[in-house]
């Protein structure tokens, strides 16, 4: 996992040097149905599941820009520790007929560490896989933030190894979970602001 966090690093680094790169863009968001519900696998309300993304910006084209970033999901689930560390790839369109509306794509390759814990001990697990997620963002107008939903699929490699065959169940026989996030986002503009 070490070497994972490491290529994700500087991925990042290599990115934010490139000449294309205009803006930086830092959002935190939380699950929010395991923030008011909680879900029938055990998990109460208030568990957290916060979803982190650094968005490197592409410069303004005609509909929109292009976005590269990293993202990391941590989730205090009552089976045990769940981490996803990813590298995403998209698209953001922002000059919509809404004004303040932004609508972004992206695809992700995810690392998910798992720790689960028995009577005896707690095993770590490490599993890879594919996500991808439709962002849509205010834009608080005359200021830098943001106010976001993410709607999001993501195989679920990890339940395999808990689950075995009833893993499957998630979504269509395929192993995919929906999540549906809630958050702020803050925009640091490294050129003119679009």
């Amino acid at each position: 996992m070490k070497n994972l966090f490491q290529t994700l690093i500087a991925y990042l680094l290599i990115t934010s040097i490139a000449t294309a790169q205009s803006d930086i863009q830092l959002s935190i968001n939380q699950d929010a149905r395991l923030a008011l519900l909680g879900d029938d696998k055990g998990n109460n309300a208030f568990t957290p599941n916060l979803l982190i993304r650094v968005d490197l910006q592409d410069n303004q084209r005609t509909h929109g820009f292009y976005v590269i970033g990293i993202e990391y999901e941590y989730a205090d689930l009552r089976g045990g520790a769940y981490n996803r560390y990813a590298m995403t790839a998209g698209y953001t369109f922002n000059k919509l007929r809404l004004d303040n509306l932004d609508l972004t794509g992206l695809l992700s390759y995810s690392g998910i560490v798992r720790t689960r814990v028995s009577e005896f001990r707690a095993v770590t697990s490490v599993h890879s896989g594919v996500s991808g997620s439709v962002s849509i963002a205010y834009r608080i107008p005359n200021t830098r933030f943001k106010i976001q939903a993410v709607n999001q699929l993501i195989q679920r490699t990890d339940k395999e190894s808990k689950y075995g065959d009833g893993a499957r169940y998630t979504f269509n026989a395929i192993g995919v979970d929906y999540s549906f996030f809630v958050g702020v986002a803050y925009q640091f503009e490294t050129k003119k602001r679009r």
